[in-house]
């Protein structure tokens, strides 16, 4: 999984002469079979060539490492974790990071990585922490990106639930009463754990699984801390194999995901229609990107447009090439989509990119707006 140590160390990397950077999605929901995505590959390979050729340096190696891409992708990926794939090539430097959500499909062919997607999913994803919970086991796992970092267990003995009988109902009920002590004591104990574990690696999200008795009497002793942030209860036993606790817990971020999309998308209908403290619409986006008036950017997923930026103020426009606000010359980009969703980062927005149709509605961008 990508880290934030290997994003640093990435953001370092300056291209003898030129790094070239592609985003390829590899979404098994909408590319059944990895081969499905194979011309997207092809046709990214080939502008990143012809963006690399146009330059004046000697890019023989890089071009070459380009090629060792194509083949790479034919070895192919196990897709159970892997939805995107990001290959970062110069003449020396051949690295593949494998991404457990969709990215769009980008080229760019510059003096460094572009490494714009990668730090959004780094700021989009939020640690989940799955709790799997019986009478006497718990278990912890804390998932990143759809990856399991790290797991934890706690294991109390408890008598089994015993049934009354007429000639020795008594004993039975002493003994299932101290078998329900005990378990309580183990619940008690696994809640205490869990609200350790948010004091010193807090995770946003918060699912519980388990039997439905067992789940309802554990979050009593929950910490309100921990309570808040409980956003699923799910049907796995803390008995589960970790493949299925790690597709319950990837339905679950992508419930998350969507939900907050939603909520977004609607924030922005309601900030363009009630207060007017948001823009629908390339053109206008561009010009509040500018601004840096946006708080919060709202991109259709497979949104591509060309356009144009400002060499002398970072100017966006869907038209050049004189800049409209300060008369300086402009060049051409290939997609003005992708530097508004850079010059937002720079400023401190949040960037949805976004699978909904409200928001294909309304011109498939926009901005909530700080001002």
């Amino acid at each position: 999984m990508i880290t934030e140590e290997r994003l640093r160390e990435l953001a370092a990397v300056r291209g003898d002469p030129l790094v070239a950077s592609l985003y390829l999605d590899i979404d098994g929901r909408r590319f059944p079979k990895l081969k499905d995505a194979e011309p997207h590959l092809e046709a990214l390979l080939k502008t990143a060539r012809e963006r690399a050729e146009r330059h004046d340096d000697p890019v023989d190696g890089l071009i070459d490492n380009l090629d060792r891409v194509a083949a790479r992708f034919k070895d192919g990926f196990d897709r159970s974790n892997t939805r995107g794939l990001a290959f970062f090539v110069t003449g020396e430097l051949f690295e593949v990071v494998e991404l457990p959500r969709p990215v769009r499909n980008q080229v760019a062919v510059n003096k460094m990585p572009a490494l714009r997607q990668v730090e959004l999913l780094l700021a989009t994803y939020e640690p989940l922490l799955v709790v799997l919970v019986d009478r006497q086991r718990t278990r912890l796992f804390r998932f990143e990106l759809g990856e399991l970092l790290d797991r934890s267990e706690v294991v109390d003995e408890v008598q089994q639930r015993v049934d009354g009988t007429d000639d020795g109902g008594l004993m039975a009920s002493h003994v299932q009463s101290h078998a329900d002590e005990v378990a309580r004591r183990h619940f008690r104990h696994a809640a205490e754990l869990v609200f350790k574990e948010q004091q010193d690696r807090p995770a946003k999200h918060v699912a519980i699984g388990g039997p439905t008795e067992a789940v309802a009497e554990f979050e009593e002793h929950l910490h309100n801390a921990v309570r808040e942030r409980v956003v699923a209860r799910i049907p796995v036993g803390a008995q589960a194999p970790e493949a299925e606790i790690r597709e319950a817990a990837l339905a679950i971020e992508e419930q998350i995901d969507r939900d907050e999309q939603a909520a977004a998308v609607a924030r922005l209908s309601d900030a363009v229609g009630t207060d007017h403290r948001g823009v629908t619409g390339l053109d206008d986006t561009l010009h509040a990107v500018f601004e840096k008036r946006v708080d919060t950017l709202l991109v259709s997923y497979d949104l591509e447009a060309p356009g144009w930026r400002c060499t002398e103020c970072d100017c966006l426009a869907m038209v050049g090439s004189t800049c409209p606000m300060c008369q300086g010359t402009m060049e051409h980009v290939d997609d003005v989509v992708v530097e508004a969703i850079d010059l937002s980062i720079v400023t401190g927005a949040t960037v949805w990119v976004c699978e909904n149709a409200d928001l294909d509605v309304m011109g498939r961008i926009g901005a909530v707006l700080r001002f």
